[in-house]
């Protein structure tokens, strides 16, 4: 067996700590892909009766950006959702993939580290939707044409996408896990979706936000503005029991804009993210 001579190697580090006051002040923006973006054009987006359907919608990014989360949302004919980066070296970034829309349970996406995307990259956005009596969440019987509306009898194109203008270094971010933070979508001990979402600012009716217990406890409710500012308290330690609840939330002043419900017990806490609309 042949070894090497020995040799003591110096490694010098230089590491820097922020100062606990510092404030890394990022605005986070948003860029809604809708029927304007399809390949087809806007006019395109309508459903005939029994008719099975795949929209592709385009956006080339104006600038280097680095991706956060993403929306995606339509109604009760929606199937699935696939949506993709093209970088402009011809690779290719997934952003995600539903494979069985359940608009019950719909939701915002957070990534676990930024996603890169350089000026010129072009966000695919696949989506699906069944107008057929195959489909049985279809909500009208029998299935009737159908385009664009806030109606749950409508249909929806709508893909918001939050992001940051890219910074050197952000291909390094890690999002933990275990960092607690408004966004939070997951919880252990809760279950919860607000519906309708989006909420119209024309709407007359309340939303509804619908949570399960696994066992009773005190529980609070409030709504977050996207720069993480509490603008409404809908109420504070009030006791629910084990099961199934809803809690019905006026609308009528509602302003348009991206907010977040954040239902939260003795241990727990969940964020429903909620679009509202014109």
């Amino acid at each position: 067996m042949h070894r090497g001579v020995w040799m003591r190697q110096i490694l010098h580090l230089s590491i820097s700590f922020a100062d606990e006051s510092e404030i890394i002040d990022r605005t986070v923006r948003d860029y809604i892909m809708l029927p304007f973006n399809l390949i087809t054009g806007a006019n395109s987006f309508f459903l005939q009766p029994n008719q099975i359907k795949t929209f592709e919608g385009v956006y080339t990014i104006p600038f280097d950006v680095s991706l956060i989360g993403i929306f995606p949302h339509m109604h009760y004919l929606g199937k699935n959702w696939e949506v993709y980066i093209e970088n402009p070296d011809g690779s290719k970034t997934n952003l995600i993939k539903i494979n069985d829309w359940d608009f019950n349970w719909q939701g915002g996406y957070y990534f676990d580290r930024y996603k890169i995307a350089k000026k010129g990259s072009k966000v695919h956005a696949f989506a699906k939707y069944d107008n057929s009596t195959g489909n049985p969440a279809n909500p009208s019987n029998p299935p009737r044409f159908v385009t664009w509306g806030e109606g749950t009898k409508d249909e929806m194109y709508y893909l918001p996408l939050l992001f940051v203008p890219y910074k050197v270094g952000d291909e390094n971010v890690v999002f933990e896990n275990n960092t607690s933070s408004l966004y939070d979508l997951e919880s252990t001990n809760i279950k919860a979706k607000i519906y309708p979402n989006p909420i119209s600012v024309q709407q007359t009716y309340p939303a509804h936000v619908q949570f399960q217990l696994h066992t009773g406890t005190t529980v609070s409710m409030e709504i977050y503005n996207e720069a993480g500012q509490m603008v409404r308290t809908l109420f504070k330690n009030e006791y629910f029991s084990e099961g199934d609840h809803i809690v019905h939330v006026e609308t009528s002043r509602a302003v348009k804009g991206k907010y977040f419900v954040k239902i939260t017990t003795k241990n727990d806490a969940v964020t429903l993210p909620v679009l509202v609309v014109e």
